[in-house]
């Protein structure tokens, strides 16, 4: 974090781009999601998923098929952040790589037993600007890789 003389806490970077990707996956409702997302994918964004370009609205449904989880969890591993040089006084624009993985339960209202776990790996890289000469930042590109695996639904075995 570093310190606005006379203003706020600015996050850095990837403290940034941390908070809004837990924003996004722990949100329990359409509208915490559409909040969220909002507040990280700029309007014109480009984005590109496992090299494949996609609509900012393909990817909003994407995260968001991600998301809604049972017990929801998202743990970084590693994130990296360069800021950009020119005409970046408050230090808000750059560029972050960002890994981690998301866990929860799937939800099975069909019967008893215990939900699948869903684990979503992910390294995104992202391009962050500022919004005019404001505090606000948002993702301009966005480059990621993910997997999503669904463990099978087990049993506890009986002592």
């Amino acid at each position: 974090m570093t310190t606005n003389p006379g203003g706020p806490i600015i996050l850095t970077l990837t403290e940034w781009a941390e908070n809004n990707i837990s924003a996004i996956y722990k949100a329990t409702t359409q509208n915490a999601f559409n909040s969220a997302f909002n507040a990280f994918v700029a309007d014109d964004a480009h984005i590109t998923v496992n090299g494949h370009e996609l609509t900012r609205e393909k990817y909003r449904q994407l995260l968001q098929d991600q998301t809604g989880l049972e017990n929801e969890n998202v743990t970084f591993s590693g994130a990296v952040g360069v800021l950009k040089k020119k005409d970046n006084s408050l230090g808000l624009a750059g560029n972050a790589g960002i890994f981690y993985k998301a866990t929860g339960n799937l939800v099975n209202i069909r019967s008893l037993s215990p939900a699948p776990l869903r684990i979503i790996t992910s390294s995104l890289n992202i391009t962050v600007v500022q919004v005019g000469t404001s505090e606000t930042r948002v993702v301009s590109a966005v480059n990621q890789v993910v997997l999503t695996e669904d463990s099978p639904n087990v049993l506890p075995t009986p002592q």
